[in-house]
């Protein structure tokens, strides 16, 4: 499976379930992982640039993800077969 993603802006925070990116906290998720948050740390990934990184792929289930190192993503997600 594969994930297209477009540039997205920061605005006021949304309600779960919600797209997340990782911002920019050094060499931590840094704007490389987009999360499906369902609650404050459950979520899916739905766009990774770099899986080798974080040995995480498209598809994987955590709920151990840290949302303070992310920020409501407000762009798209393609996803297709």
């Amino acid at each position: 499976m594969k994930s297209k993603m477009t540039k997205h802006t920061s605005t006021r925070p949304k309600p779960f379930p919600k797209l997340m990116i990782g911002h920019n906290l050094g060499m931590i998720y840094n704007n490389d992982v987009i999360v499906l948050m369902f609650t404050k740390n459950r979520g899916i990934v739905m766009h990774i640039t770099k899986p080798e990184l974080y040995n995480k792929k498209v598809g994987d289930y955590s709920y151990k993800w840290h949302s303070k190192n992310f920020e409501d993503y407000n762009g798209k997600i393609t996803i297709q077969n």
